[in-house]
């Protein structure tokens, strides 16, 4: 009995995860994939129990698939080799429309100077006090009168925007398009998006309707450089996300939850959903020098995320 526990208790939580990482499952298994990194936590509490229990080597063995399982659970990507001097910085984050201070988050900006900001969840309360940016950030799209933040969005820069097109779907969700004269004389191509939480079947369908459109127009882009970002409630621990612009480089950061909204308790970031795609047909090296989770920045369920970006 103890043996068929055993192998239960093993081989099952293994078999799930091949099936949601591998595989197309319905919305709430799908869901259920963005919490695969809870999977070393249950082998390590395993590992305890056949610990207790002297079952020394198969201890060990759980042990050790808990460590190696964990290394890419990293708050920061950063590969030296690949950074070059023409570089750019962007920073995201899903401010949160309860969040009732964005302090930190100006603070943070005013001093770290991203070349470029793209927030959502923004409230027109939150467009007043980011007004505060605006000497440094006087190019910014979202906040006009006859544009208000499409689904909550909000994109600011140190150097020119232009051919700013707000798309809805059907279903009437926003995304973002526009093209960026960035500080090296090069235009980038910028789809900023906040697809629906797929809480729900219908919610499923619609993101995932999002995601085949921001795809398509990000690819029929004329520009060599491009960028998709946002928070696309889409966990990098899915077939889904694997399949989503394969022609982009992409660094999962893990940015949420950094607190539970239902109990108000912190909680440290297991999810990836916060997103940066990139294709520069200029780059030499990787397009992505760095990512890292920003901490400094608070009040939000989502840590932010700054990117830095080869340009050549």
């Amino acid at each position: 009995m103890v043996r068929v526990f055993t192998l239960l208790a093993i081989l099952l939580p293994l078999i799930l995860t091949v099936y949601l990482r591998f595989f197309q499952p319905s919305w709430q298994l799908e869901n259920l994939a963005a919490f695969l990194s809870l999977l070393p936590i249950y082998f390590g509490l395993l590992a305890l129990i056949f610990l207790v229990m002297r079952h020394w080597l198969l201890s060990a063995g759980l042990l050790f698939t808990v460590l190696v399982s964990t290394i890419g659970m990293s708050s920061t990507s950063f590969n030296q080799s690949a950074c070059v001097t023409s570089r750019l910085s962007v920073l995201q984050y899903n401010v949160f429309f309860d969040n009732p201070s964005l302090a930190s988050l100006i603070d943070y900006v005013s001093k770290a100077q991203p070349d470029m900001v793209v927030l959502q969840e923004v409230s027109p309360s939150h467009g007043q006090a980011l007004e505060a940016l605006f000497s440094a950030y006087p190019y910014y799209y979202g906040g006009q009168s006859r544009v208000g933040y499409p689904s909550g969005q909000m994109v600011l820069s140190k150097t020119p925007l232009y051919g700013m097109t707000t798309h809805r779907t059907a279903a009437g969700h926003a995304f973002i398009s526009l093209v960026w004269q960035t500080r090296f004389e090069r235009d980038v191509m910028v789809i900023a998006a906040h697809p629906p939480s797929p809480r729900n079947q219908k919610h499923w369908n619609e993101r995932n309707d999002m995601l085949a459109e921001i795809e398509s127009l990000a690819l029929r882009s004329p520009l060599a450089f491009n960028l998709v970002v946002g928070d696309f409630n889409l966990a990098s621990t899915t077939r889904r996300f694997d399949k989503f612009l394969p022609l982009f480089r992409t660094t999962p950061i893990h940015s949420w939850p950094v607190f539970l909204k239902r109990w108000q308790l912190q909680s440290y970031p297991i999810v990836v959903i916060d997103h940066l795609w990139v294709s520069n047909e200029h780059s030499n090296e990787s397009p992505i020098c760095r990512r890292e989770r920003v901490m400094e920045i608070t009040g939000s369920d989502h840590a932010a995320v700054m990117t830095v970006l080869n340009v050549e």
